[in-house]
């Protein structure tokens, strides 16, 4: 399974990733709309909220619509928007903070990679803090890096 690994120590806030995500999936830059979020910070790292694919996704547990799925067993986790009612309740249990209310759609969003393409967040970063990598699962809860 892919997933995107994130160095918090090498982030240095400057939102590439974000302007980037944005404009790939809306068309414009708009951080509202981003799949993922950079909480700045002047005095530690900057925090970098992004779906981490869990083997076990919470998200997907709490969705009483099932609108939160795997296509097959190894993809990755995306959102069915013709399941999705907006109820949120997918926000309030990643562990990661990493699923999110974009007001201008009004609408829940979170990563999905960019589907088959390189992902552009990982493309922006000019410091190489998100890098894309295959992550395999030990015993159907927790992964390694590859």
């Amino acid at each position: 399974m892919r997933r995107i690994r994130v160095r918090e120590d090498v982030c240095s806030g400057c939102l590439s990733c974000v302007a980037a995500c944005s404009t790939m999936k809306m068309g414009y830059s708009s951080s509202s709309s981003a799949c993922l979020h950079i909480d700045l910070s002047l005095l530690a790292k900057n925090r970098v909220r992004i779906c981490r694919q869990c083997s076990d996704a919470p998200c997907a547990k709490a969705c009483p619509e099932h609108a939160i799925i795997q296509l097959s067993k190894d993809s990755i986790w995306i959102i069915d928007y013709d399941k999705c009612d907006g109820c949120r309740k997918c926000i309030a249990v990643c562990p990661f903070d990493a699923i999110f209310w974009d007001s201008l759609q009004e609408k829940v969003i979170k990563c999905d990679l960019c589907g088959d393409t390189s992902p552009a967040c990982v493309d922006a970063c000019p410091t190489e803090a998100l890098s894309i990598i295959d992550f395999l699962p030990r015993d159907g809860k927790k992964g390694r890096e590859t």
